[in-house]
């Protein structure tokens, strides 16, 4: 709209609160609509990057979010779980050690060299954006010394595996779920009783399976032999074990077999599992686990936000 004063005229334009709203969609986008502006990604969503997570916060409140806490006595069980979470991961990640030290002893007999491990920093990160069921965003980036391929995302209190950071910008990252149903090659993990590991049974004798996302939110295997199935229960924790993901990876979980049902083929069985947390793409948010080089290892406290 156009105005006039004193011979002089101007004109009233939108401003700054339009522009602000543009570069706040553009910034939480998923990435497939957004690929065409991949050059000035980074600089938008440094510039949006502290507003967008309140915004999905005060979103997911509106939509009954996951994981809202409705009392101090829910509170104090949740840290509980989340503890005994934590210690079970860390049983079963020193029991794969203790197998895998005893099999590097013997092969070091032949020569083979020590393997490096990298350390790990782990960090919070609030998801601004999702693209179910492929991806989330989390607000936290290359500035934080998040890397591509090596830094992981784990679900706050459960021990989940949410999945791989495939992108890193500035200071948002894309991590790719473990339930995209467009992972190409299946994920290793091995089966764990509900009730926890047997005394005097090593990990190495449990079933494994090799599971591929249906596209629905579960994990499935396909062609589970007979004498693989009949060993596995119902409730059954699935963590994982596959050489393809990084070594901060190990043992998390994968998640809860929930059938295991009958093929076409007698020698055969279809185990399916789901992940702990109903709907992956809603979390709130998710530890990085970050690999630092030369670095302390995992203390496991998680840095403030």
């Amino acid at each position: 709209m156009a105005t006039r004063s004193g011979g002089q005229s101007s004109v009233m334009t939108p401003g700054w609160p339009v522009a602000a709203v543009v570069l706040l969609v553009l910034a939480i986008a998923p990435g497939r609509i957004t690929g065409f502006i991949g050059v000035v990604r980074d600089p938008v969503e440094v510039a949006v990057s502290p507003v967008s997570g309140p915004v999905g916060a005060i979103a997911e409140r509106l939509r009954g979010g996951v994981g809202v806490r409705s009392s101090v006595r829910d509170a104090d069980r949740a840290d509980l779980l989340e503890a005994y979470e934590v210690l079970q991961r860390r049983h079963f990640a020193a029991i794969a050690r203790v197998e895998e030290l005893e099999t590097l002893v013997r092969e070091l007999q032949g020569g083979v060299p020590y393997p490096s491990e990298l350390a790990v920093s782990r960090m919070e990160a609030v998801r601004v954006g999702s693209d179910p069921p492929s991806t989330i965003e989390v607000r936290r980036g290359r500035r934080d010394g998040v890397t591509p391929g090596a830094t992981i995302a784990v679900a706050r209190g459960s021990q989940q595996l949410v999945g791989t950071v495939s992108r890193a910008g500035a200071a948002v990252s894309t991590v790719r779920l473990i339930t995209d149903a467009e992972v190409s090659r299946s994920i290793r993990g091995v089966v764990v009783p509900r009730d926890g590991l047997p005394a005097g049974v090593a990990l190495e004798s449990l079933p494994v399976l090799g599971l591929l996302p249906d596209g629905a939110g579960r994990l499935v295997e396909v062609q589970a032999p007979v004498d693989v199935a009949v060993r596995i229960e119902l409730g059954d924790v699935v963590r994982l074990l596959d050489d393809a993901w990084p070594s901060a990876a190990q043992m998390f979980v994968l998640g809860r077999v929930v059938a295991i049902d009958e093929t076409d083929e007698p020698l055969f069985r279809r185990v399916t599992a789901v992940p702990l947390i109903d709907d992956l793409p809603r979390v709130r948010s998710v530890i990085l686990h970050v690999p630092i080089e030369g670095g302390e290892r995992e203390s496991g406290r998680e840095e403030p936000r």
